[in-house]
């Protein structure tokens, strides 16, 4: 596993404040087992992060699946920094399918809120982070969005209806679990997009995705950061995989993204974004 860091320069920072970090972990499938947790936590803890933000995909959409070890990752999380998540399709198919998973959402999203974890589905909450106001978004996409082998639209006046407007007075996140309706994202106004779900292409030569979830090949938005003016959208490669487990040249990993403010020399975003560090 490495931890994989990016820059994002905006001028909602004044020069005299200090970096924001982030964390960003996502598609972990259930993978918490005592080794990979001590490894993350461990990762996350050295960061010293802001705020943690989960992409979704945590869990695994089978109807034995066992929380106990995810929930021991996530407890031990939030000592380390306020934790925001917004559901994957695994999340969203456990809460949809009662008849296969029972009520597994609602023991998971009820141990979330024990835990002090902020679930954002079709939320935002804001908070301070570095001495600026961060608006941080979950958005929840329909599981028909996630039908394979199908080129899918998604209306931006869906995400208006569930968002509203994006708040531009705040730094802001969109938080969502899949990539692939990016230039929808970019429209609605987000600083910063972040999501998951392609598992880095499960193969990739240098930083290029082979294949997409939906079965495309080299998907334009399969992995890593794309720029659309000031705007950002970070795809991570995700912490762990689950009914394909192939990762070549793709290895699990943690995101670390580091907030700074615009006018400064590029050096200094050239330095951080796309280093990758082995834990």
């Amino acid at each position: 596993m490495i931890v994989r860091t990016y820059g994002v320069l905006t001028r909602k920072l004044n020069p005299s404040d200090r970096p924001v970090s982030l964390a960003l972990l996502s598609d972990l499938h259930g993978a918490a087992q005592s080794e990979t947790r001590r490894e993350i936590l461990h990762a996350i803890e050295k960061m010293q992060p802001d705020v943690i933000l989960l992409a979704g995909d945590m869990m695994n959409a089978k109807p034995d699946f066992d929380m106990g070890p995810l929930l021991m990752l996530l407890g031990g999380l939030v000592k380390i920094a306020p934790v925001f998540s917004v559901n994957g399709n695994h999340e969203t198919r456990i809460r949809e399918y009662t008849v296969s998973f029972g009520i597994l959402y609602e023991e998971y999203t009820y141990a979330l809120g024990k835990l002090g974890i902020t679930n954002l589905c079709n939320e935002n909450e804001q908070l301070m982070a570095g001495g600026i106001p961060l608006r941080i978004y979950g958005y929840e996409l329909p599981l028909d969005k996630y039908v394979k082998f199908r080129r899918h639209k998604l209306a931006s006046r869906d995400m208006h209806e569930k968002l509203g407007s994006c708040d531009t007075a705040s730094f802001s996140i969109l938080l969502t679990h899949n990539p692939v309706f990016a230039p929808v994202y970019f429209d609605w106004g987000a600083d910063l997009i972040l999501a998951g779900h392609y598992h880095g292409g499960l193969i990739r030569a240098g930083d290029r995705a082979l294949l997409s979830p939906y079965g495309v090949l080299f998907p334009k938005y399969g992995y890593g950061q794309y720029m659309n003016d000031e705007q950002s959208l970070i795809v991570s490669g995700g912490a762990g995989e689950h009914s394909i487990p192939l990762r070549v040249g793709n290895p699990r990993e943690i995101v670390q993204i580091i907030i700074d403010y615009k006018p400064v020399t590029e050096e200094i975003l050239h330095g951080y974004s796309g280093k990758a560090s082995r834990i």
